[in-house]
């Protein structure tokens, strides 16, 4: 059955087909179908576009030193909330590794530490516990966070854009030491060695205070994980294939 809303009649013998005059209305159709045939086409390779610009092939890379015996020390405060979130796998010394580019958002959720201890990424996004204590017992660490308010930054990091070198832990009291990147200090409780958009994991900090415990809860982060959106002009390079296509089409005609 033909698609009358593809067909315009302009006289008894003219018809017309996405803009090409044609003898007949089967000719029309004929031509209507091949150019809805390259027009999908061209969609397809947008949609690939769109497809591998959005992460397809990127990753957040998680590594480090497994904990020795269990996933969370029996001293740390939070075991429970880590387990109900899925985070039951941990390393210290860790590192983080992005294939790729995401928005990674940091969010402070938990503390267990008579310091006040301090976050950074190096890039201007900072935040620091204002008292010593315990925060986080007892909440959702997926959706909630200890402190009220919470204090959070957000970037684009990864290939291109911002760096993670520069992620450090500090802390103001006892014996403290900071901690970077594949410091034992700088420890990481996630589901999977492998992330994604969509996806959390959390930063956990042991200040390797006066206690000496090492049990990473000092000051708990939590890392947000999403896509970078796609540019807009990709999207209009969609469009300005698509015209391309049938323009081309017509000429030939």
């Amino acid at each position: 059955m033909i698609d009358e809303n593809l067909l315009v009649e302009a006289a008894a013998t003219r018809y017309y087909s996405y803009g090409v005059e044609c003898l007949h209305v089967w000719v029309c159709w004929e031509i209507g179908g091949n150019m809805m045939k390259r027009f999908l086409s061209t969609a397809a390779i947008v949609g690939g576009l769109v497809f591998f610009s959005s992460g397809a092939h990127a990753s957040v890379m998680l590594s480090g030193a497994p904990a020795a015996g269990t996933t969370c020390d029996a001293k740390n405060s939070f075991c429970t909330e880590l387990g109900n979130a899925g985070a039951t796998t941990f390393f210290s010394n860790a590192v983080i590794t992005l294939v790729g580019k995401y928005i990674l958002t940091f969010t402070e959720i938990a503390q267990e530490s008579g310091n006040k201890n301090t976050f950074t990424d190096g890039l201007g996004g900072t935040m620091s516990e204002t008292t010593g204590g315990i925060n986080g017992v007892g909440i959702n660490f997926l959706t909630q966070s200890g402190f009220n308010p919470a204090e959070s930054f957000s970037k684009i990091y990864g290939a291109g854009a911002n760096s993670l070198a520069g992620l450090l832990f500090t802390s103001v009291g006892d014996k403290a030491a900071p901690a970077k990147q594949g410091d034992i200090g700088f420890g990481i409780f996630t589901k999977s060695a492998t992330l994604g958009a969509g996806d959390v994991f959390f930063l956990a900090y042991d200040d390797q205070g006066g206690k000496g415990d090492d049990n990473h809860d000092d000051y708990i982060i939590r890392v947000s994980i999403a896509a970078v959106p796609l540019p807009a002009g990709v999207l209009m390079l969609g469009l300005g294939l698509g015209g391309l296509a049938a323009y081309r089409r017509r000429q030939a005609a």
